[in-house]
């Protein structure tokens, strides 16, 4: 018989990158963690340094690191965060 696992989907959007990509939608499994995507796709913004990535696309959400752990069990979008060149 058949046995069904529920998943959740960690997508990635670029946030205004000027080049590169954002990396591909991530399937995580309920109840265990998921590494998230490092900035793999070279995503770049002109006058601006990646910084990881966010909840929201504004940069005041949740934040994680590149390669951090994400455990929630729910779907997600995950923006990339920009902090201004100095």
């Amino acid at each position: 018989y058949a046995k069904w696992i529920k998943v959740f989907f960690v997508r990635y959007d670029g946030n205004q990158n000027s080049s590169g990509s954002a990396p591909a939608t991530q399937i995580k499994i309920i109840d265990k963690p998921l590494t998230l995507e490092t900035n793999s796709g070279s995503l770049e913004r002109t006058g601006f340094t990646f910084a990881g990535w966010s909840t929201s696309a504004d940069g005041i959400g949740t934040e994680y690191p590149p390669g951090g752990t994400y455990i929630i069990n729910s779907d997600v979008v995950l923006y990339a965060k920009w902090e201004p060149v100095p």
